[in-house]
């Protein structure tokens, strides 16, 4: 992930997010979800689950940044939805559900008024052929090699506010 802003305009941070650990956070970057077609008749698409651990209601708003190797100066989409206490929202294929979008690759922030704990899997969707779904979920022992692959990325809290970003194109 590249972050772009006035003093750096190319590139002030690069490398592997991981998510911080603790009750949540309330500012969080995905560095890439999508739903892109692959080779062989895969179909991959981005779940996310938003759990809200605390005892308020959580006002959640979504900033999706098209993937642009020239970075954003804003998201192209926004979407905002509450997560009620202790919830566990689940958005199966976020880019079509709540984004709307019909596909493609990019960034997600997720920021709250509560703290918020997030995770997204990349789903090989292949219902419309009868078989199934099959996940790609990231975990400590397997982060660094999914990573490599472009599969799943974890969550990191970010403090800093940044004016525009991009992502990498991923290893095909």
């Amino acid at each position: 992930m590249n972050v772009h802003n006035a003093e750096f305009p190319n590139g002030a941070i690069r490398g592997q997010l991981v998510r911080g650990e603790g009750e949540g956070s309330r500012t969080l970057f995905l560095p890439v979800i999508g739903k892109v077609r692959g080779q062989v008749g895969t179909n991959f698409v981005t779940d996310l689950s938003i759990i809200n651990n605390s005892g308020a209601t959580a006002s959640v708003t979504l900033e999706f940044f098209p993937q642009n190797g020239a970075g954003n100066s804003g998201p192209s989409t926004t979407r905002t939805l509450t997560v009620a206490p202790s919830e566990q929202k689940v958005l199966a294929d976020v880019m079509q559900t709540p984004l709307a979008l019909a596909g493609g690759l990019g960034g997600l922030k997720v920021t709250a008024d509560q703290n918020l704990l997030v995770t997204a899997r990349v789903i090989n969707d292949l219902r419309s052929e009868g078989l199934g779904r099959r996940a790609s979920r990231s975990t400590p022992k397997n982060r660094q090699r999914r990573a490599a692959r472009c599969c799943s990325w974890p969550m990191m809290p970010i403090t800093a506010r940044t004016s525009a970003i991009s992502t990498p194109t991923p290893r095909r």
